[in-house]
């Protein structure tokens, strides 16, 4: 699996919390809107996806147990940014924090847009049925994966494994149904689908 997508590279530096707010803006606005709401859980995982595939920095998410997660996005900056700005709103669904669209979404789309194009979006289509557990696998395993890269090693089956198994808030995945050798597997394969270029 070759280290980093190839479609965008990012032109300049740009503000962490106004860009991360864009992201997350953007995918509220593609999957959480109408009769559909996201969930913290899941737009993190989509936009930890979407940025490895634009290449965008994903520095800043932890190894937290439900897999790759950024705190900062949450406390320090994006989401609340993008609550303030009204390109999203927080909402209750069902009992849960949720979040959709806010009324001045178009102005995140029109820096999304400018940065990285209506294709990085279509691209991330093909994820928007993902169960909660396939989106915890690959962002599990694709973390892991740029891990044992960044070591110098190929990433195989094995060593995503010894991995997950060494990272002391990751072990307890090896016992989750989607964690199984088959289905690291299956990840490790999907990933390379996703990140051809």
């Amino acid at each position: 699996m070759k280290k980093e997508a190839t479609i965008h590279q990012m032109p300049r530096k740009r503000n962490e919390n106004f860009e991360d707010a864009v992201f997350i803006s953007a995918v509220i606005n593609r999957f959480g809107s109408g009769d559909f709401k996201l969930n913290r859980f899941r737009y993190q995982k989509f936009v930890y996806l979407l940025k490895r595939y634009v290449q965008a920095s994903t520095e800043n998410y932890k190894k937290k147990a439900a897999g790759p997660y950024n705190p900062k996005m949450r406390y320090q900056g994006g989401e609340s940014v993008a609550i303030k700005e009204g390109y999203i709103e927080e909402i209750k669904h069902n009992g849960y924090d949720c979040f959709t669209t806010g009324n001045k979404v178009e102005v995140a789309l029109e820096y999304f847009q400018k940065w990285y194009g209506e294709a990085s979006l279509q691209w991330l289509d093909q994820l928007q049925y993902s169960k909660s557990g396939e989106l915890e696998l690959l962002t599990t395993v694709d973390m892991a994966m740029q891990e044992i890269l960044k070591e110098g090693r190929e990433p195989d089956v094995q060593s995503v494994m010894e991995f997950i198994e060494t990272t002391p808030k990751w072990k307890k995945k090896l016992e989750k149904p989607e964690f199984t050798e088959s289905g690291i597997e299956q990840g490790i394969q999907r990933l390379e689908e996703l990140f051809a270029t």
